[in-house]
Order: structure tokens, then sequence, then C-alpha cells
């Protein structure tokens, strides 16, 4: 959330808030006009203390926050989720690591199949593109993996290394797309991988 802090009238509504919240106000960035929603606020005691005071914040149910009806409503709806892997399809993992599970879903398939709908909204997957000395970007979804996020769930996908745009591409682009936001010492290897699967499309 610090990359936003140079924004400006920014409204939030999330399932979860933490300690992004106070560097956004004090950096100007927030509308503090606007009542700032969240289902659950997680973080520092500092944040716990704080946001006692913090006046334009509503913290309701999540039959409240992640309500169709609420989602909707929304102009401008610009939901940012992150993924554990995401796929040359454009399938995200919210939810396993090596087989285990480690998360769940959460608000994640509400949050962005409702921005896709709202006027002005959009679906945006951040993720850093390596773990450790490994990629995030995957050929496929590792096994036993789900896709939280389908590959029609998400307009893009942000790394470090860029911004790939899903929607409207056919499955080719997104693949090329997805493979240009990976980290470059990955590319060769995508681009086998993807290869071999493109043979059986």
């Amino acid at each position: 959330m610090r990359l936003l802090s140079d924004r400006r009238n920014l409204r939030l509504h999330s399932g979860m808030l933490s300690d992004g919240l106070l560097n956004l106000a004090e950096a100007g960035a927030l509308d503090m006009q606007y009542t700032h929603t969240t289902c659950v606020i997680v973080g520092s005691t500092e944040l716990y203390t704080r946001v006692q005071d913090f006046m334009p914040l509503r913290i309701a149910g999540c039959d409240v926050t992640h309500a169709p009806n609420t989602l909707l409503s929304l102009r401008n709806f610009v939901a940012v989720n992150s993924a554990i892997e995401v796929d040359l399809f454009g399938q995200c993992n919210l939810e396993h690591v090596n087989g285990a599970a480690v998360s769940g879903a959460g608000g994640a398939p509400d949050f962005a199949r409702a921005a896709r709908l709202t006027e002005g909204g959009c679906s945006i997957v951040a993720l850093t593109a390596r773990h450790g000395n490994g990629s995030r970007i995957v050929p496929r979804l590792s096994s036993p993996a789900v896709a939280s996020l389908s590959r029609i769930d998400v307009d893009y996908i942000v790394t470090e290394f860029g911004i790939a745009k899903l929607t409207g591409a056919s499955v080719h682009e997104r693949a090329e797309a997805i493979i240009g936001v990976a980290a470059p010492e990955f590319h060769d290897e995508l681009y086998e991988a993807w290869r071999a699967i493109a043979t059986h499309l």
C-alpha cells in the first residue's frame, strides 16, 4: 500500500485493513470525507491504538462488506488481490504451498468478480515474481493447488517487472503477457513450457 502514497482521494473498501491504512492517511492519499470500510483490522499495536480515533472508518460484518449489492454499488472499484502463484492461463492459486493449504480464498473471488462488473472497475492480482529462488509465475498451477481465481476473474497481473493486461487477449497472448512479467531468468523455461502446452490446445 505504500506505493499508493502519492495518490489522492483514494477510497478503501476491503475485507481486511492493516498498518497501510495509517500510512496512506499520513501521506494525504485518502479521501477523508469518505467512510472507509473493512471487515477486519489486523496489524501492529500502534494500529490498534490509533485506529480508535480514525473517524472515517467503518468496521462491518462480511455480510455487508462482501455482499454483492454493496460491492456492485462502488464506482471505479479496483480490486487488488495477491496470489501465491499464477499460471500462464491467468489462473491464480491463493491457497496452497507445496501441496499444503496455508490460506483460503477469502473474499478474493467476490471482490474480483464485482470489480469487473462495476462502472470503471477492474480486477488486479499483484505479486512478486520470485519466491526465494523460484518463480511465482508457473506454467500450470502446482498440484494439488486449486484455482482460487479463474482466468476470467483477472484483468491485470502485476509484478515488479511490469503489467500483463489479460482483458480481451487470446490464450496465447495471455501466456506471452504473463511470461513478460515473470523474473527474466525464468523466461526461457516458461516459453518452452508454454510451447509444450500449446501443442495440446
